[in-house]
């Protein structure tokens, strides 16, 4: 299995991206340079994922490239928002690719997935199946007079993009395909966290972080005694 590590400044939650990335990475997660230059020596990794508010490129392709004789590692920059001197200075520096957190989760995977098979060549062909899982195509979503759309990986209400993870997109994408009908924690669990080791527990607080990135939804999903999570419009907030 490839495995990833992530140094970020903790500014941004990656968390949400542990149930597709656990798929087909081992990862490890530092905040601290020398930390970093330890679990790089030691553990091998062969994808690393950089992300600071405040890029400090210089640093980060030092630390890589004093690696000397140890194998290949992509390496690829998250960043919190577009800064076209920091996607220079990023190719610049030597990463692979530049992306934005908000990234559609399928185009962040494969683009991980095909930085780790080209630095990693005998791994990438001891893996078993298809590694990229392409997006089922479907048309835009829409629910309410609020005018919340769903549509290629972008949440709008009123025309306007709404920032959320893509756990909480893949949420409001179950819930809205699903509108009125029930949905229990253990399909959500399988269906929109693939089956992963979330606890059931933790699925009520990924809904309460939706409910409080779309404060517009607070009424709107309804937690149902014995049963689960309901996407309901505001004028039927009721079951019959």
């Amino acid at each position: 299995m490839f495995k990833i590590v992530i140094f970020s400044d903790q500014t941004l939650d990656f968390s949400s991206w542990a149930t597709w990335l656990e798929r087909d990475f081992e990862i490890t997660h530092v905040t601290q340079v020398e930390s970093l230059a330890a679990v790089l020596d030691t553990w091998s990794p062969n994808v690393f994922i950089y992300s600071e508010k405040s890029l400090n490129l210089d640093t980060i392709a030092r630390l890589i490239s004093n690696r000397g004789n140890k194998a290949a590692l992509g390496w690829v920059v998250i960043a919190h928002q577009y800064d076209l001197r920091d996607e220079l200075k990023s190719f610049e520096s030597g990463a692979d690719h530049y992306l934005l957190f908000k990234t559609p989760t399928e185009s962040v995977r494969a683009r991980l997935i095909n930085t780790a098979k080209k630095n990693s060549p005998s791994l990438a062909k001891s893996q078993v199946g298809s590694l990229v899982q392409l997006p089922q195509n479907r048309e835009t979503l829409t629910f309410d007079e609020i005018g919340l759309t769903l549509s290629n990986g972008a949440l709008k209400i009123q025309g306007e993009i709404r920032s959320v993870t893509p756990t909480q997109y893949r949420l409001v994408e179950a819930l809205l395909g699903h509108a009125n009908t029930p949905l229990s924690r253990e399909w959500i669990r399988e269906n929109v966290f693939k089956n992963s080791r979330l606890s059931l527990r933790s699925i009520d607080a990924q809904i309460a972080k939706v409910k409080k990135a779309i404060p517009e939804l607070r009424g709107q999903i309804l937690n149902l005694y014995g049963r689960g999570y309901v996407l309901k419009p505001s004028r039927q907030k009721a079951l019959a």
